[in-house]
């Protein structure tokens, strides 16, 4: 036999081999990729569906929290007006008219995920009015807001339970100790809500329950809705009830 024809014999074998073992290996690592790209989206799929799920356990939880927000603070309303018809009926009237305006926030805010800051602020303002109201001379009231509240937007109704908690459990029969203070303050992107009341030894309403439900659903929403982007302080101290909340928004 030749031996340049065996040598180029050998050589085809030998390409031949080679193609065919790079071919193998081309094929099987696209059948691995393959089947890891498929695992890596089947994982993929698992955690998107696993993150909706969470997102609307934490919308249905969100929706339950606002719904007892609601009739709670409508119930504490219709117990100023209540109290002022018998009081004052002159002045009920006006109060009836704050008190449809607040109705008609909680209603509009109810279908909203995001409010404005200045009109959750005149809810605020409109609620406190109601209350001086309804107290007259019985308590000295403190409020005031400031900063730039353009533009900026929060979750409705999730300032007010701090607020309605001041008038619940700091309006006593001694009304010289009767005191509230209730300041909004929007510094950059940071809300800041400071409420302080002295704690009534002694209730004008004895029977209204204690205050626990409402802050606790307000700290759950805090939790879910600005979760690292609130700070919240409550301190009792010298017969004082005092909130202090940052938030980011």
């Amino acid at each position: 036999m030749d031996p340049d024809g065996e040598a180029e014999t050998y050589g085809a074998i030998l390409l031949f081999m080679l193609l065919y073992t790079g071919a193998h290996y081309f094929m099987t690592g696209t059948q691995q990729r393959m089947k890891i790209k498929q695992e890596e989206d089947r994982r993929a799929n698992i955690e998107m569906e696993l993150r909706e799920l969470e997102s609307k356990q934490a919308i249905a939880e969100l929706d339950l929290l606002k719904s007892q927000v609601n009739p709670h603070f409508l119930f504490n309303s219709l117990n100023s007006i209540y109290s002022l018809i018998i009081t004052d009926s002159a002045t009920a009237s006006d109060a009836v008219l704050k008190l449809s305006d607040l109705m008609r926030y909680i209603l509009d805010s109810s279908k909203k995920r995001k409010v404005l800051v200045k009109h959750e602020i005149q809810f605020i303002e409109n609620y406190v009015d109601l209350e001086k109201i309804r107290l007259g001379s019985k308590a000295k009231v403190s409020y005031k807001f400031g900063g730039d509240m353009g533009g900026k937007i929060i979750s409705p109704m999730l300032l007010i339970p701090f607020v309605e908690n001041c008038f619940k459990h700091g309006i006593g029969v001694h009304y010289s100790e009767n005191k509230i203070d209730v300041a909004l303050e929007m510094s950059d992107n940071t809300l800041i809500l400071n409420t302080s009341n002295n704690i009534a030894p002694k209730r004008i309403n004895p029977d209204r329950k204690k205050s626990g439900t409402g802050i606790e659903n307000v700290r759950k929403r805090l939790n879910l809705l600005y979760p690292q982007k609130h700070d919240l302080e409550i301190e009792i101290k010298d017969n004082k009830y005092e909130v202090i909340l940052k938030l980011d928004i």
